[in-house]
């Protein structure tokens, strides 16, 4: 399986969260004219914040939910996917066979 798309979007919500965040804490003199006193930045930055937390948190809550792999060597449950368990043989051990019987 690949990874979650949960966790690449949490982690840029998260750090551009932190990041707008301490710009409206060290620039409170920058606020917008219509938004009433209220600092823009730091707000945003705080729900931005918490957004990317929780698109991590829900990353992390469905990959301790995954099935574990009934076939270690290649991650796949055969018998789930409907393929049953044989052997691999190669056509090249597939072509010394059929040289020795003749």
């Amino acid at each position: 399986m690949g990874i979650d798309v949960r966790f690449p979007i949490g982690a840029m919500f998260t750090l551009l969260g932190v990041l707008l965040a301490a710009y409206g804490v060290l620039e409170p003199g920058q606020r917008s004219g219509g938004a009433n006193g209220i600092d823009i930045n730091l707000w945003w930055g705080l729900c931005l914040v918490a957004f990317g937390v929780v698109c991590l948190a829900l990353g992390v809550r469905a990959r301790r939910r995954l099935p574990k792999p009934t076939h270690p060597q290649d991650g796949v449950d055969n018998e789930a996917a409907g393929e049953f368990d044989t052997a691999y043989q190669s056509p090249t051990a597939d072509r010394s066979a059929r040289s020795n019987t003749l």
